[in-house]
């Protein structure tokens, strides 16, 4: 893939998994060549450029003496690489290179198409540096992480192949501009919400299929889903649903259209409308990431021959974003825990034994597995407040509002984890409620499920390692 094409999900995937490689080519060369010659005549001209021949963030007023511009440059990856704590994943850090590089190759930062080879080497190699998850705060950008991350591409610190071995790259020397392009960017911020994005899809899809599973077991009553609902609300993602429901539930012979209960609990009979905003959410989400994919994060951005002195370095769309994503899970799990509630209670369980336990007082069934299931949900709550609550200023005043995108981010990462173990804590309730009820489960649910309805959940045992399993698949 030519460096500088249109990102997409597929293209920003295949080479973060290396199934495809990146290239810089001619016409790309080219518009580079040219908007650096166009930055170097600016400074022959003697004007002043922010973070080329001036200090950066508060400092921005401190001239700097023509011969100092290249070893400024270098000071300021190695000033800024301050990261901390556990590394970034691999992938996590690969992908900021992907959309390091593929910012630089717009050619509007000013940079040397040597620089934008050396990290494209780096990339197709699958060299890379080990980057701390502690230090930036989503404003000038990702700057710790891009500069730990530097240290290793232009050779003073290790980089790391898949297996784990260092290698140490020839020395590069960063040119005027380079070291402020290469962390002046919202990378690392992008590249953990792509990752974190991946990860909620398939979780939302699985509650889904949970859920269907439980209509199955209680023998719901669906009258809910009947397409007169979706005609009196027209939302599409309503709609998508509904129809997603009735396709899987399509040979089922268990849920029915009316009964004595007349009607369900709102867990049951509202799913639709209290999950719907969730695949909404997650669908602008998408949309908008794809978006943020493309932009170029740096400042100063080079038009002709003037710099100009923007923000689009600030992380701030991905902060919102992930704390949309945070705001859901706990919705999301509150669904879960009133579908196992509604499994574990004999007043609402429909002849299923309390707590499943196959002999009630004797055994405890899975009584606990629900006290398990409320300290997640618990932890996934506290984790929900929107980072725009939070604001520190940086730089002596310079940097008064900044995202915390990175915070936002670690959160939300700690939320699925948690969720993960929340919804296997549910198929494993559900799973054995449909043993006791003896239901043939539908056609498609069957297909989809196939691993947890095949595992075994019966007797009086501890199932923590049940849970284990189930969260692995996850």
């Amino acid at each position: 893939m030519e460096v500088s094409e249109h990102l997409t999900w597929e293209k920003f995937w295949s080479v973060v998994e290396g199934k495809e490689q990146l290239y810089l080519g001619s016409n790309t060369r080219n518009e580079l060549e040219q908007k650096r010659e166009q930055l170097l005549s600016i400074l022959q001209e003697g004007k002043v450029i922010y973070g080329v021949n001036t200090g950066v963030g508060s400092l921005k007023d401190v001239a700097l003496k023509a011969d100092t511009l290249e070893e400024f440059q270098a000071n300021l990856i190695r000033s800024h690489a301050e990261s901390v704590g556990q590394r970034v994943s691999r992938s996590v850090t690969k992908g900021a290179m992907v959309l390091l590089a593929h910012s630089l190759a717009q050619g509007l930062s000013g940079v040397s198409p040597e620089l934008l080879e050396r990290i494209l080497f780096a990339i197709n190699m699958d060299y890379i540096p080990r980057v701390g998850c502690f230090g930036s705060v989503g404003a000038s950008g990702d700057l710790s992480f891009l500069a730990t991350l530097m240290l290793g591409i232009v050779g003073e610190k290790p980089v790391y192949d898949a297996s784990g071995n260092p290698h140490v790259l020839e020395k590069f020397a960063l040119r005027e501009k380079e070291g402020l392009a290469v962390i002046n960017g919202t990378h690392f911020s992008l590249s953990h919400m792509i990752h974190l994005l991946e990860k909620f899809k398939r979780l939302e899809k699985m509650t889904r299929w949970t859920y269907a599973l439980h209509l199955e077991t209680r023998k719901a009553i669906v009258s809910f889903l009947d397409p007169l609902v979706s005609q009196a609300k027209p939302d599409p993602y309503f709609e998508q649903l509904l129809s997603w429901l009735r396709e899987v539930l399509k040979d089922s012979s268990a849920v029915r259209r009316s009964g004595p209960e007349v009607q369900e609990p709102y867990v049951i009979r509202c799913f639709p409308q209290l999950y719907a905003p969730v695949i909404r959410t997650l669908d602008n989400v998408d949309s908008w990431l794809e978006q943020e994919m493309n932009i170029v994060s740096d400042n100063p951005l080079f038009k002709d021959s003037e710099p100009v002195f923007q923000g689009n370095f600030h992380a701030e769309s991905i902060a919102v974003m992930s704390s949309q994503l945070r705001a859901l899970l706990p919705l999301m799990g509150n669904i879960l825990y009133q579908l196992q509630e509604k499994l574990l209670n004999p007043e609402f369980s429909r002849g299923l034994p309390a707590f499943l336990a196959e002999v009630p007082g004797l055994n405890s069934g899975l009584m606990i597995v629900q006290y398990l299931s409320a300290d997640l949900l618990s932890e996934i709550s506290m984790l929900a407040s929107p980072i725009t609550i939070m604001n520190q200023t940086m730089s002596t005043g310079q940097e008064d509002v900044v995202s915390f995108a990175p915070t936002s981010n670690r959160l939300l990462e700690r939320q699925l984890e948690l969720y993960k173990y929340l919804l296997a804590s549910t198929l494993l309730v559900t799973v054995r409620a449909s043993r006791m009820a003896n239901i043939e489960v539908s056609t498609a649910i069957q297909e989809a499920l196939e691993f947890y309805l095949q595992t075994d959940v019966g007797g009086e045992r501890s199932f923590s390692d049940v849970i284990e399993a189930f969260a692995d698949q996850l």
